[in-house]
């Protein structure tokens, strides 16, 4: 057991991805932040395989559906782009809702 002192900043604990979580990913741009499905997770290159994206379609506002049932929907993204955990639940195999 270390004794808490006082630090000089917050500390920063990094996201470790696993898969069947749903993650946060920095877009592009400032405030472009997309919702991921992780389906494998790369330790070598520090990657992630991810489905899903937000959708416009479904009536619930806050659910995300995986954007295409082929294999070219796969996504890989780094880990240095995962910014959090998302916060949610699945309603259906193919369905994810955000916590409001």
């Amino acid at each position: 057991m270390r004794h808490h002192g006082n630090f000089p900043s917050e500390l920063v604990v990094p996201v470790y991805p696993e898969s069947g979580d749903m993650i946060l990913i920095q877009g592009e741009y400032n405030g472009d932040i997309w919702h991921g499905h992780i389906q494998s997770e790369g330790f070598v290159n520090k990657t992630v395989d991810v489905f899903f994206i937000p959708s416009t379609t479904l009536r619930h506002y806050n659910a995300y559906a995986r954007e295409s049932h082929s294999r070219r929907a796969r996504n890989v993204v780094v880990w240095e782009s995962v910014i959090g955990m998302a916060e949610g639940h699945r309603r259906s195999a193919s369905t994810w809702v955000k916590a409001n």
